[in-house]
């Protein structure tokens, strides 16, 4: 019986890493264009290595500021993170998603935390609360959060926009088994839940 399992979970991994590798270019890319890749956006770097990001985009049949009402409230003390909350919550984060704007949910600033769960999660192995800080904001344009990305608003008409989120994932110094677990344990969980909430 554990030969079997463990020959079984090994043919698992094996399948998804294969899958994985496969599928990178477009989970990487996901609704993006050779335009996105080349447009500069707010919270890139003084120089950009376009090989470690990672993009997704979509477009939006809504003005800027809408998309914006929406964006602005993300956070786990908010509006959620509009992706899967039954997976959240099976994980232990006490994740709710608004389906509505909030007034008082409309103002972000530099320095403000976006925390992604509850206090003591995980019993503090990530931290007392983990989440990300606000690092700019450009209103009905940009929210960039430090060690997610930018997410970027790109009016497209009077009542279309799109939204592209640029994240860093690494750079060329990167250690090459931490650039493995990384993609294997985060990339893939990231793209699911992050295409969701586009």
């Amino acid at each position: 019986f554990l030969a079997r399992t463990s020959e079984g979970l090994a043919m698992v991994f094996v399948a998804y890493v294969a899958i994985a590798a496969l599928l990178w270019p477009w989970h990487r890319s996901w609704g993006t264009t050779q335009a996105d890749w080349e447009m500069a956006l707010p919270g890139d770097p003084p120089v950009r290595l376009p090989a470690a990001e990672l993009m997704h985009a979509i477009d939006i049949d809504a003005p800027d500021w809408v998309v914006w009402a929406w964006l602005v409230q993300i956070g786990q003390d908010r509006a959620g993170f509009y992706s899967y909350e039954r997976l959240e919550r099976l994980f232990g984060a006490d994740i709710h998603n608004a389906s509505v704007i909030n007034p008082a949910w409309q103002h972000r600033a530099v320095g403000d935390r976006i925390p992604s769960t509850q206090e003591g999660y995980a019993r503090g192995l990530f931290g007392a609360r983990p989440g990300w800080r606000v690092t700019q904001v450009v209103p009905c344009r940009a929210l960039v959060l430090d060690t997610w990305g930018s997410f970027v608003i790109l009016p497209n008409g009077p009542d279309r926009s799109r939204l592209v989120v640029r994240s860093r994932i690494g750079g060329p110094d990167a250690p090459a088994a931490g650039a493995a677990v990384s993609f294997l344990a985060f990339e893939i969980p990231h793209f699911i839940m992050e295409r969701e909430m586009l």
